[in-house]
């Protein structure tokens, strides 16, 4: 076993997250991304030249051009996705009328994807009519991503603006806090592995204060609550020992693994411990099982008397105790029950009770009211040796 402390994601974490997709400001940006309405199969214009070859696209091939922008409702993703069906290249030569009108600094050519990967000129209308987008959006794309000298597209609205200064000090945090070592801890059915536990002489204050002692002078002043941020969001560690039941064979096998130096022993002990921890899988999986021939016992080993005689599945002592009786299951008045079969005749005939499906109800109509099984267990003397396997 590695006994390491380990990151958790944000769904496993100490404390619960944000749920940022759930927000109505991010929901509403994705809808403003994402494609209200099948694009215009009828295109603005019937070019087939040289230039531009609009008339050339099939209905197909719009949907699908179409489709791939708005595959992502994501602003950056569609700004890319521009640029990469754009070439932009600087004004060969500038012609102003009668010396008036702003000079022209660059000259766009737009292309379409058609089926394997071609790509076609087409003009600016045909463009903008597939995509389903405004000329000032198109626009705004070509001349920042023109001006930043051909980078791509980059978020720059809003956003933490501090996560890349902080960083060094996140992880001089994370660091610490992953040289720490858990206890070991053992679940009889081993389900929950994401939690993991420091000793109950800990706390968040005391591995603060043990950060500040330990680390350099860059990062004297990090705050309590910032320490604290990232061990509730980052891990899932809490203090002391989980309340689990110890199985002492396990103990002892993993102490005497511990200390053991000789590789011969070692394996020996590796396999007995395996082997020990299936046959405790194998009785937990019998417990599941249900059946007629098995009759389940169930009871707290702790307020109980030895008897030597029978033994459990731990090979301790088990107490002769004295069951309280329990109902096994909660009756049903006679007038549902005759309900019931008169439907279950009516929609699958006489011979219902042959059917496999309708098993239950069948168990559920013919079984005896739950006083009378257990006075029948009761006064039964000798139910145990009629039972095939008992498993207590």
């Amino acid at each position: 076993m590695d006994n390491l402390i380990k990151e958790t994601t944000p769904q496993l974490s100490r404390k619960r997250t944000q749920q940022k997709a759930d927000w109505k400001c991010n929901k509403l940006k994705k809808e403003r991304y994402t494609s209200k309405e099948l694009p215009n199969l009828k295109l603005p214009c019937d070019h087939y030249t040289k230039a531009y070859r609009c008339t050339s696209l099939s209905h197909a091939d719009i949907i699908a051009f179409n489709k791939a922008f708005y595959k992502k409702p994501d602003k950056i993703y569609q700004d890319n996705f521009i640029i990469n069906h754009t070439k932009v290249t600087t004004t060969q030569r500038q012609r102003p009328v009668n010396n008036r009108g702003n000079k022209k600094e660059m000259s766009v050519t737009y292309f379409a994807r058609r089926r394997h990967n071609v790509l076609i000129p087409i003009c600016k209308p045909t463009f903008l009519s597939i995509l389903a987008l405004k000329k000032g959006r198109v626009t705004g794309v070509i001349s920042r991503h023109f001006k930043a000298m051909g980078e791509s597209a980059q978020e720059n609205r809003g956003g933490r603006r501090k996560t890349q200064k902080y960083a060094p000090k996140r992880e001089a945090v994370k660091d610490f806090i992953k040289k720490l070592e858990p206890l070991e801890i053992h679940y009889c059915r081993s389900k929950i592995k994401s939690r993991q536990y420091l000793s109950s002489e800990l706390s968040i204050s005391k591995l603060y204060k043990m950060f500040i002692a330990e680390t350099v002078d860059e990062n004297k002043n990090i705050k309590a609550s910032y320490f604290r941020q990232i061990f509730k969001t980052e891990f899932n560690i809490g203090f002391g020992s989980p309340r689990t039941d110890m199985c002492s064979t396990c103990i002892v096998l993993q102490e005497r693994l511990k200390h053991e130096k000789n590789s011969e022993i070692k394996n020996k002990l590796m396999i007995e411990s395996r082997i020990h921890k299936l046959r405790a899988k194998s009785f937990y999986a019998l417990l599941k099982h249900n059946s007629e021939n098995i009759l389940i016992l169930s009871f707290d080993c702790q307020k109980n008397q030895p008897c030597p005689k029978v033994p459990d599945q731990r090979k301790k002592k088990v107490s002769a105790i004295n069951p309280d009786v329990i109902k096994l299951y909660v009756d049903v008045k006679q007038e549902k029950l005759n309900d019931v079969k008169k439907l279950l005749t009516t929609h699958f005939g006489e011979k219902w009770e042959e059917i496999s499906d309708l098993r239950y109800y069948k168990q559920v109509i013919s079984r005896p009211k739950s006083s009378t099984a257990h006075e029948q267990v009761v006064e039964d003397c000798d139910f145990f040796e009629e039972l095939p396997a008992i498993v207590v």
